[in-house]
């Protein structure tokens, strides 16, 4: 009988596209660093020099900006508009692209109608590629958003981590949503199964922080903070959670050499966005140094208003520069800011929360 015939080979990747393909593992992976993300971004620039007229190079190019915006590391117009011109590119050189239409999907805006939109697209690209972890987790985390469908959204994450080779970041995106809905214990558990399929200094993090806020272990949150690798705590999540577990455990001192340890003077981070002097102030004063304290508050309050120069509207900045006003006894300037912030938080309207830094700048006051 003849042989059967060999399964053909896949054809090599292109140079262009070996470069999308190296710089998508970087900025798509469990402890994702800036520094991957500057690599990528370098990455997908020669790329674009080496064929500009790929529409795969510019949809990555519009997902790294877009994982830049999601991970709290550049929140800017300039990053956003950058999202918007690589996707539009993308979908020029070639409408029907898996990967431009998947980035299209995360330049929609909040309200109800792009709300919709936004899940026909995702539900469409799972159609072609119903194993897709990204679009599962993205549409997981859209659902999250309504009350009423996050059973949906939580059965979505465990679809993805049932499939082959796991999810634990599908798993940790699930453990975050259930404390947000305050079902700690569910939380709890979802956590410790991301941490089973792999134990990610994300999900480190985030057992360590569950340990300090949901059970109050001051003892399990050090154990877990000791075992963390220290180049982690030179991150701006590490280096927030590494502060408040010392904190917590009235270690002033050690909470600031962790923020001082950080040579930036912005902590750019979803869990915490502001300038490090603020920190470094608010141990020094938990350590009764209150003239130290004031140094590094009259710090803070440089770098803010620095930013604000720039950027006059920046809320939580705006936020910041209330708060460390009132801490610095200049109390009437400090109440100035509160009608402004007032309206932009709109926390005098309906159904409106306010947000934890306004609520922690008022109590200053």
């Amino acid at each position: 009988a003849a042989s059967a015939e060999p399964a053909r080979a896949k054809p090599p990747l292109s140079d262009t596209r070996a470069l999308v393909a190296k710089a998508r593992t970087l900025f798509f992976q469990l402890d994702e660093t800036r520094e991957d993300f500057k690599i990528a971004e370098d990455l997908l620039k020669q790329a674009i020099a080496k064929d500009g007229s790929d529409a795969e190079v510019w949809a990555a190019y519009a997902q790294l900006h877009q994982r830049y915006r999601a991970r709290g590391w550049d929140l800017s117009d300039q990053r956003r508009e950058d999202a918007r011109a690589a996707m539009q590119r993308a979908l020029r050189l070639d409408p029907t692209s898996y990967e431009a239409r998947f980035a299209q999907t995360g330049l929609f805006l909040s309200g109800v109608r792009d709300g919709a939109e936004r899940e026909t697209a995702l539900r469409e690209l799972l159609r072609e590629r119903p194993d897709d972890q990204r679009v599962l987790r993205a549409l997981a985390s859209l659902l999250r958003e309504t009350p009423a469908r996050r059973s949906e959204a939580w059965a979505l994450y465990d679809r993805s981590a049932r499939l082959p080779g796991g999810d634990p970041l599908a798993l940790y995106n699930k453990a975050l949503s259930l404390w947000f809905d305050a079902r700690a214990a569910e939380a709890q558990a979802a956590l410790q199964e991301a941490l089973k399929q792999q134990p990610f200094v994300g999900a480190r993090l985030m057992e360590m922080h569950f340990a300090l806020t949901l059970r109050g272990d001051l003892e399990a949150a050090r154990r877990l903070l000791d075992r963390l690798p220290v180049a982690e705590l030179m991150e701006d999540r590490g280096c927030y959670f590494a502060y408040l577990v010392h904190r917590f455990r009235d270690q002033p001192d050690e909470a600031l050499a962790v923020v001082r340890a950080v040579a930036r003077d912005w902590i750019d981070d979803n869990w915490f966005r502001g300038p490090r002097a603020l920190l470094a102030g608010d141990a020094l004063a938990q350590a009764g140094r209150p003239d130290a304290a004031a140094v590094e508050w009259r710090a803070a309050l440089k770098v803010v208003d620095t930013r604000l120069a720039s950027n006059p509207n920046e809320l939580i900045t705006l936020g910041h520069r209330l708060r460390l006003l009132a801490q610095l006894g200049e109390t009437a300037e400090a109440r100035k800011l509160v009608p402004t912030l007032r309206q932009m938080t709109r926390v005098d309207e309906p159904d409106v929360l306010a947000p934890a830094w306004f609520t922690r700048s008022l109590l200053v006051l």
